[in-house]
């Protein structure tokens, strides 16, 4: 089985990022969450905007936090600073995947995320289907 960077073993290749990152999309206090938006005259393709935040007003997001997306995008692996608190990556895709996110505190904490967009509540349909 292929590995991704980190030395992980995918274990479903249809959807590579699922079941390597905890399974939750909350964990310590962080949160990973997603919109998932049609892109205006395009029936095909969807705006997803991923971000990372914490669930602790008191214990801001610090740091830099790494998604690791679906391997048929060109970038798969992006690692993102935090901005005044929370860490936000946008792509566009034509179906769900699951969604890992390495979250690396500026004091050395680190904390896994994951998301699997096909859960998505308010996703549409065609997204979350494709």
């Amino acid at each position: 089985m292929p590995e991704l960077t980190d030395g992980k073993t995918i274990l479903h290749d249809e959807d590579p990022q699922r079941d390597l990152w905890g399974g939750t999309a909350v964990r310590n206090g962080r949160k990973l969450s997603a919109i998932v938006l049609s892109v205006p005259g395009d029936k095909k393709w969807f705006r997803v905007r991923l971000e990372v935040t914490s669930t602790v007003p008191s214990n801001p997001l610090t740091g830099k936090v790494t998604f690791y997306l679906h391997d048929s995008f060109d970038a798969p692996v992006v690692s993102v600073p935090v901005r005044q608190g929370s860490a936000i990556f946008s792509v566009v895709a034509f179906g769900a995947f699951t969604v890992g996110a390495k979250v690396e505190e500026s004091d050395g904490h680190t904390t896994e995320l994951e998301l699997d967009l096909s859960e998505l509540r308010d996703a549409p349909k065609r997204f979350v289907e494709s």
